[in-house]
């Protein structure tokens, strides 16, 4: 399917240039350019590109390269040039037709001018909308700011729903890569503002063919098709059920509708009696940030605590300190550890055994839940309290 609606792009080319009083023949590519054109004394090499996918870089390797510049050294300065942020989603893309036009379309204007006594024109097509719009306009700002190349003209041309772009361009010979490197640094921003521009024209031609569309900015301009939207409208809602049932799934079969797995330190308060009783079930005493003082809550549960194991402070009581993962591995060792203790004081005032009383200090090793989110770093600075 992407190899016909190829050809259908070089027929409208084809069109394009036919219109404009040119003799124009599809080659196919294959080492040759896609389409030719003559007028006049004028011959014309033009490189039609998308929706087909390129493959990972030019097939035949082009002795006529500008500046002498190898794929490795224009894929440099592309890097180089490009901000990642500015051009996500298009990068790979238009790093490879940086290559293809510097080297591909160029050893192809080379080899007419060798054999035209005339002038030699190069093009280049592209749809109007989609990545390979964005992704072609912008490997041309970015040659452009290089210095490579010159635009010299930009038309549309409308044919059966579809749109294309004509870029004319026109090579500088005489460029060095020392020149190029020197342009990285005069013209990256503005080669990038360029490219801003080339997405944000991509965006307006979706909603001119889908009126009343609206776009969510920041994402790919695709998801403004109709069709696209419902598709992915759907999906989601599948997903969204999916996740839900998996949610209910796991909250039944844990058992979290008689007893809870871990007594937090809010489950704590409001069901003193089951703190401490199941050795199985350790208490939590949560801490604020980078503090090993037991705060007014953690008291209160230590409290009930004391209270429900007054009747055998002989038994085994193990005391591990926790922390989050932000600090060093060593200082939350220490931090964990001081903690730990604070606990183990309390229990000590309370009329514990110290010999009973085992500590530790286990830093960020063990979270509780995932160190990713806020709420998930606040669960980790702890202390767990089991009874053996």
């Amino acid at each position: 399917m992407a190899t016909e609606s190829k050809h259908e792009y070089d027929k409208i080319a084809k069109e394009y240039f036919e219109s404009k009083g040119y003799d124009a023949t599809i080659s196919g590519g294959g080492g040759v350019p896609d389409l030719k054109a003559s007028k006049g004394n004028k011959k014309s090499v033009i490189e039609v590109k998308g929706p087909a996918e390129p493959s990972a870089g030019p097939k035949f390797d082009y002795p006529n390269k500008i500046a002498g510049m190898e794929r490795r050294e224009i894929a440099d300065l592309f890097d180089s040039t490009v901000d990642r942020k500015t051009l996500r989603g298009y990068i790979g893309l238009s790093r490879l037709y940086c290559y293809g036009i510097a080297s591909q379309l160029y050893h192809y204007y080379k080899e007419e001018k060798i054999k035209s006594e005339g002038e030699v024109e190069a093009f280049f097509c592209v749809p109007a909308e989609g990545k390979y719009s964005v992704a072609i306009t912008s490997a041309i700002d970015i040659l452009k700011g290089l210095g490579f190349i010159q635009e010299t003209s930009r038309d549309e041309y409308p044919k059966d729903g579809k749109k294309i772009i004509i870029i004319k361009i026109q090579f500088n010979e005489k460029i060095t890569k020392k020149d190029a490197k020197e342009n990285v640094k005069k013209e990256k921003n503005n080669i990038n503002e360029k490219i801003k521009e080339a997405k944000a024209r991509n965006l307006k031609e979706f909603v001119l063919k889908y009126p009343g569309t609206k776009i969510i900015p920041g994402l790919p301009a695709i998801i403004s098709n109709p069709a696209t939207l419902n598709a992915a409208g759907i999906a989601i809602i599948v997903i969204i059920c999916l996740i839900l049932l998996w949610f209910i799934i796991k909250f039944f079969m844990s058992g979290y509708l008689n007893t809870p797995t871990i007594p937090t330190k809010d489950i704590a308060m409001k069901n003193p009696s089951i703190v401490a009783v199941a050795p199985a079930k350790p208490l939590i005493i949560l801490f604020d940030f980078d503090k090993s003082t037991i705060n007014s809550v953690g008291k209160e549960s230590l409290n009930r605590f004391v209270e429900e194991a007054k009747m055998d402070t002989g038994k085994k009581i193990r005391v591990d300190g926790h922390t989050c993962n932000i600090g060093t591995e060593e200082y939350n060792k220490i931090l964990s550890l001081r903690r730990a203790d604070s606990v183990k004081a309390f229990l000590l005032q309370k009329g514990f055994l110290e010999e009973n009383i085992i500590e530790k200090g286990l830093g960020s090793e063990q979270p509780f839940k995932g160190d990713e989110t806020k709420e998930g770093r606040k669960q980790n600075r702890r202390v767990e309290i089991c009874v053996e």
